[in-house]
């Protein structure tokens, strides 16, 4: 019996463990233009986020560069432009 409850803890410790160390994945969409701003920019942020939720990444969107520091972009897995 007691053979049992450790294999119970350690199941229940790795499966704890592998949960942590697998978060979801986050994507930074960089969408600042400079003179023409298109206007199908919204529809490829929206086909990124609804891919997001999809295949169970996290998207965030930004137009500002004052986020590129290496303390933010730590946190994403991939950047796009």
């Amino acid at each position: 019996m007691q053979l049992i409850k450790i294999f119970f803890l350690y199941f229940f410790v790795c499966f704890i463990a592998n949960n942590v160390a697998t978060a979801q994945p986050k994507l930074l969409v960089f969408y600042k233009t400079t003179f023409y701003y298109h206007e199908s920019i919204p529809d490829g942020i929206a086909a990124i986020q609804k891919l997001g939720r999809q295949k169970n990444f996290d998207v965030d969107t930004i137009n500002n560069a004052s986020a590129f520091t290496d303390e933010n972009l730590d946190k994403y897995a991939a950047v796009v432009f």
